[in-house]
């Protein structure tokens, strides 16, 4: 019941909300508690849990540590083995062992007083309260993340991908509308392969990118089977198309067949007025009427396939956003924001039009002032963060900072004067330099003097210096 109500009641369709990899929509807080939830219901005997709590607000650190830890949690009932990572030294006094490292390798290890644990724990809450978790968190952000085209991009980048029927059934009179009659089973079939790829593609990416979590838990001859099923439905689509060149290329013989008996049959009965040159050359042409034919169709529809895929390209660079347009835009001031004083007024945003994840929000920041955002899981801070940077367009109200409202700013412009660190870090596949000036604006000595000031060049300087390629599993959450 504590896990249903944390993790699935606050969802929009409960366990069967759909999980979409990392456009999932799901808060920090949400996607450690629903790995949590996915260990515990392993029903494991050992349990490493490695920083789950970073992301949780104190309400809920305390119902979840003391759910599965305190003196009637789940864990203590399973009698499970239990590994806690964390920076946190608050819950130490709910550990039988602390073992403290000092980031060279040394350890100090020491033994908690039997029976403290009773006394120092948290006042334990009602496991059957709900968590309140807001479900317009839960929704993906139509308006950002919205791809019109989908899966048609992975096609049209390869046009070898679609082949077409390299002959079809056609009389001499109407070979010039076969590339329109042959067009709808094409994008038919098309269709039918984007539909059955994209999830083998999606489901390659996921596995990747989970690699650890599925051998922990020893889901390997799952994912393996789920994705040979995958495979196996992506390739229907060929064998279909394969079919359709079969089929068409006996009926063209056939009808070839056809053509060469019925001018054997005139030649028999006009025998008298048939040169035999003029039987052998037409004999000739039709046997060899099959082949031209069928090169014909081929390179015309392969002409129409490799112009279509360049369209679909053309269509791809050149997409609009899906963000709207300022409603004014114009030239900021060069030192814009100068200040940095924020004005929201009446403010509204929605991921989804039937529930609101900020409602009629009004505030004043004044200039120098450090402010903190307090609240839940799922409470609407980070929502409020990207109405800052218009990721999320107030369906409401209106924002002004130094006195120029953001509905009147490029995006580009404004995200590239606002300073931001998401709650995902992110890293590009890149040098250490160019993850912290992708611009190539600053020197070498201040990007170092930038890491020696949160304690991370050491770790770079023995390597490469600026030049060590940062790849994701190289620093910790917390160096990220």
């Amino acid at each position: 019941m504590f896990w249903k109500k944390i993790l699935v009641m606050g969802l929009p369709n409960g366990d069967n909300t759909l999980v979409e990899g990392q456009s999932s929509g799901l808060t920090g807080g949400q996607k450690q508690r629903l790995n949590i939830a996915r260990a515990l219901y392993h029903r494991p005997q050992l349990i490493l849990f490695d920083d789950v709590l970073s992301a949780l607000d104190v309400k809920t650190e305390i119902q979840i540590m003391t759910g599965l830890l305190g003196r009637d949690g789940l864990l203590s009932k399973l009698g499970a083995t239990v590994l806690f990572v964390t920076h946190s030294t608050h819950w130490e006094t709910i550990a039988d062992s602390v073992i403290t490292l000092d980031g060279s390798g040394n350890t100090t290890k020491r033994s908690n007083i039997p029976g403290l644990q009773g006394k120092v724990l948290p006042t334990e809450f009602n496991l059957r309260h709900s968590m309140d978790l807001k479900s317009s968190e839960n929704v993906k952000a139509d308006q950002i993340l919205e791809n019109p085209s989908g899966g048609e991009n992975s096609q049209a980048i390869d046009a070898s991908n679609v082949r077409l029927p390299e002959t079809l059934v056609v009389s001499e009179a109407h070979i010039v509308d076969i590339p329109q009659h042959e067009s709808d089973s094409r994008d038919y079939l098309q269709v039918i392969e984007l539909k059955l790829r994209s999830p083998m593609y999606s489901h390659f990416m996921e596995t990747l990118n989970g690699l650890s979590s599925i051998r922990v838990l020893g889901w390997q001859e799952r994912v393996t089977d789920s994705m040979i099923e995958k495979v196996d439905r992506s390739q229907v689509p060929d064998y279909l198309l394969y079919c359709a060149q079969r089929w068409l290329q006996l009926v063209l013989d056939l009808v070839v067949a056809a053509l060469a008996i019925i001018v054997i049959t005139l030649a028999i009965k006009l025998h008298r007025s048939t040169n035999p040159g003029s039987l052998s050359l037409s004999l000739n042409n039709i046997l060899s009427f099959n082949e031209t034919l069928s090169f014909l169709l081929q390179y015309w529809t392969q002409l129409e396939i490799s112009l279509g895929a360049i369209s679909r390209t053309r269509e791809f660079a050149h997409r609009k956003l899906s963000e709207p347009k300022s409603l004014s835009p114009f030239t900021l001031p060069p030192n814009w924001p100068e200040h940095g004083s924020i004005e929201i007024r009446n403010l509204n945003a929605s991921y989804a039009p039937s529930t609101l994840a900020l409602n009629n929000i009004t505030l004043s920041i004044h200039a120098g002032e450090k402010i903190g955002f307090c609240g839940r899981s799922g409470s609407g801070k980070s929502s409020l963060l990207s109405t800052l940077l218009r990721l999320l367009e107030p369906s409401s109200g209106s924002i002004t900072i130094d006195g120029i409202d953001l509905s009147t700013i490029n995006h580009q412009t404004l995200r590239e004067r606002l300073l931001t660190v998401p709650q995902d870090a992110f890293l590009i596949q890149q040098t250490i330099r160019y993850n912290l000036d992708p611009l190539a604006q600053y020197t070498d000595s201040q990007l170092i003097a930038a890491l020696q000031k949160v304690y991370l060049w050491s770790l770079f300087s023995p390597l490469n210096g600026l030049a060590t390629i940062a790849p994701s599993n190289f620093l910790s959450q917390g160096q990220k």
